[in-house]
């Protein structure tokens, strides 16, 4: 028998919100699991830099993307 936390389902809650925004799905799709650099994101999806920027923030915080800088 499955059993789901509370816990559980606000992340599912969240994660749907999110793929119902205008850019979420093409970017966690193009990252799929990879690293890219913000140019390479940018270029694969076509996005502007500022909502691509926005979009990214949002996922960085709620914990669906990491971020890390490299030289």
């Amino acid at each position: 028998m499955l059993r789901s936390t509370r816990r559980g389902d606000d992340n599912v809650r969240r994660l749907l919100g999110y793929l119902g925004g205008a850019w979420t799905l093409e970017v966690l799709s193009a990252l799929g699991g990879k690293s890219l650099r913000f140019n390479e994101l940018k270029q694969r999806i076509d996005a502007p830099a500022n909502t691509l920027s926005r979009v990214l923030r949002g996922l960085e915080r709620d914990g669906f993307v990491c971020r890390f800088e490299s030289p």
